[in-house]
């Protein structure tokens, strides 16, 4: 876009910048012929009416801000669909290219950018405008050392836009303030927060929270503590170190309420900067005899313990009492000790018997030690106690079962299938090891799961013929509602429905006779759900040796009443008792 000339009066000359949003060119205003800045937006915002309309309000807001610390705004328009905003040129670099350049900043270089960003800061929230997006790239510098704070209001604008809004998220969350990384609302806190992050890195070289992607940056802004600005670098002032933490404090109760609050103790630690390089002055001192001596030695005594005695009030008086943890989950003891000024730390998590999985069963230091502010406590979860005790999963579908040993904390092992005249097809059978039995924490176990009844085959010999009566109870578990009960049977001869209509539960069926040939099954199905099912075969007339049923259920006679006496439920595998009465040549 070189030579480009935008409205017949802004003439682009070299690209100076470029982000996400837009790309900055230095040009010339032919109108007044003076040097300005053109931010050109880009195409994904410029197509958007909505961002558009924004973006001008907001601009306009912006251009009534004059201050000295604060790049000016001087004109917005468009010109063949290219969106744009004229700004004051600042000669000079802004603050992300110095650090890239020198690294870590002169504590007093670093004072004097904060004192001079917080009047911006100042002078903006007394207009009730908001940046929402403070960082190096919008901090100008001049050679002079002047500060100029740009791009007001043009966060906000991104910021309302749904369609741009992760793009902008994910280009500035390092310097993002707790409140904004959860989507709240935000003030001029959020500002003075991302100022922290500010000089913390001017200060370090280094950004307080770094992760592998967005997401990851933005819940360290949420949940963890800042580790001590001082720890990477020693010989960094104390009263400008605690400045740093409280400008990063996550509650907003604990952080600099204004930017006027702040300029006071930046202006206070700037004297104290000051004070501490001046060289000291002193007079010779003449000889006064010895008892000048021993009372000089004995006020630099006294000065020496009150000046310790000072110091260990301080300290004890700045430590925190440490809240308890045990018992909590992660994300509870993160905010706990955010609110206390302290900072998180896990270890591996390990097998803890009385504490339940995924809270913290131990913590260091101990609830109400006294610590430092910024401490880490470390904590280490329960897995939960080493072994777990076998449900009873008999009579469950295979899903029912696999949820009853997730919250016994087992998992489904091997599924094993074999053939139950009791258990209906698709439903458990027995677990391997057994109900009751220990197993280890997550340990497989075994389900076998019923293919239903063996195969109907006729006995050796030909087919026999006999009569069965069947009765049946609707069980009380079906609700109060009405259900549709059918009976069926298949022997040698096929399927045949018995029965079919609407019941409550109680009622009891009427007697059902059928008549089958050799090896029969009868099954008993309410709202298509199977809920019992029986083998009978006819066996060979007395005196005649027994056939393939011979060995089933001996007790059971031909005519008795399945679910009448002993199964009146009609639950799966029941063994119904005996009745009188029926074809004493078949059997259940």
């Amino acid at each position: 876009m070189a030579r480009t000339v935008l409205n017949g009066r802004y003439e682009l000359g070299d690209e100076v910048g470029k982000g996400g949003m837009a790309v900055t060119y230095r040009a010339r205003d032919t109108l007044l012929d003076r040097v300005v800045a053109v931010k050109v937006m880009r195409d994904q915002f410029s197509s958007d009416p909505d961002f558009v309309e924004r973006f001008r309000r907001e601009a306009q807001a912006a251009a009534n801000l004059t201050h000295e610390n604060i790049a000016g705004i001087y004109d917005t328009g468009s010109d063949a669909g290219r969106h744009y905003i004229v700004m004051e040129f600042v000669e000079g670099e802004n603050l992300e290219q110095r650090l890239r350049r020198q690294g870590a900043l002169d504590p007093a270089a670093v004072l004097s950018i904060a004192l001079q960003v917080t009047a911006a800061l100042d002078a903006a929230h007394r207009r009730g405008i908001v940046h929402r997006d403070i960082k190096p790239h919008n901090i100008l510098i001049t050679p002079e050392g002047r500060v100029k704070v740009t791009d007001f209001g043009i966060a906000k604008a991104l910021t309302a836009s749904s369609d741009t809004e992760t793009g902008i998220i994910i280009g500035s969350v390092h310097y993002f303030s707790p409140e904004q990384a959860r989507g709240d609302p935000t003030g001029p806190q959020s500002d003075l927060y991302s100022l922290g992050i500010v000089m913390f890195e001017a200060l370090t070289g280094r950004r307080p929270f770094e992760g592998e992607n967005p997401v990851a940056v933005a819940h360290k802004q949420i949940y963890d503590q800042p580790p001590l600005p001082s720890d990477y670098r020693a010989d960094l002032p104390e009263d400008i170190e605690n400045i740093v933490l409280r400008l990063l404090e996550k509650s907003l109760a604990r952080r600099y309420a204004s930017a006027a609050d702040l300029r006071r103790d930046l202006e206070a630690a700037r004297e104290h900067l000051i004070g501490a390089g001046r060289p000291r002055r002193g007079t010779r001192r003449r000889g006064r005899g010895a008892a000048v001596w021993v009372l000089a030695a004995l006020a630099v005594a006294m000065l020496c313990a009150g000046a310790y005695l000072y110091t260990v009030w301080q300290r004890e008086s700045r430590q925190i009492s440490v809240p308890k943890l045990v018992g909590l989950d992660p994300s509870s003891a993160q905010r706990l000790l955010a609110e206390a000024g302290l900072r998180y730390r896990s270890e591996p998590d390990g097998i803890y018997a009385d504490v339940e999985a995924g809270l913290i069963a131990r913590q260091e230091p101990e609830a109400q030690a006294r610590v430092e502010r910024n401490t880490p406590v470390t904590v280490w979860l329960s897995l939960g106690a080493k072994y777990a005790t076998v449900p009873d999963v008999a009579r469950m579908s295979r899903v029912q079962a696999a949820r009853r040993l997730e919250q016994a904390g087992l998992r489904v092992g091997q599924i094993l299938e074999q053939y139950d005249d009791r258990v209906p097809t698709g439903y458990v059978v027995a677990s391997e090891p057994a109900a009751g039995a220990q197993a280890g924490k997550m340990a497989p176990i075994a389900l076998v799961v019923s293919k239903g009844p063996p195969p109907v085959t006729p006995p050796p010999g030909g087919a026999i013929e006999a009569e069965a009566t069947i009765a049946y109870t609707v069980p009380d578990d079906v609700g109060s509602d009405q259900v549709q009960v059918r009976v069926e049977v298949v022997d040698e001869n096929g399927k045949r429905v018995l029965y079919d209509a609407p019941h409550m539960a109680g009622d009891e069926l009427p007697a059902l006779k059928v008549r089958y040939t050799g090896r029969a099954i009868a099954r008993v199905f309410i709202d298509g759900n199977e809920r019992w099912s029986q083998i009978f075969v006819a066996e060979p007339a007395a005196g005649e040796k027994p056939g393939a049923g011979s060995g089933e259920n001996p007790g059971n006679a031909a005519g008795q009443t399945p679910g009448a006496a002993g199964d009146k439920a009609g639950s799966p595998g029941s063994d119904p008792k005996p009745r009188t009465g029926g074809d004493a040549g078949s059997r259940w």
